[in-house]
């Protein structure tokens, strides 16, 4: 997000009002916030850049992004079938 006054922030827009925009600019900490008057905002645009890190992946092999993936899949719930061989 852009402000008419040059500032730029970048963050997850958490709360989004009539008046203002609340972004969260932490992704680890959700204190860290900013609000912006609606009325000094130039521009919202969404980052080309995902908040996670570079390369997150590479250090796992291929059963382990495997594991990774059932367990996101399946909420944590150890009895769902995607834990089925």
């Amino acid at each position: 997000m852009s402000t008419q006054s040059g500032k730029v922030y970048t963050g997850r827009i958490v709360n989004d009002t009539k008046e203002k925009l609340i972004l969260v600019t932490d992704p680890e900490d959700s204190t860290k916030v900013v609000e912006v008057k609606k009325s000094d905002v130039d521009e919202v645009k969404p980052s080309p850049v995902s908040l996670m890190p570079d390369g997150l992946l590479k250090p796992l092999n291929e059963n382990e992004v495997l594991d990774l993936l059932a367990y996101l899949l399946s909420r944590g719930e150890p009895n769902h079938p995607m834990f089925r061989k």
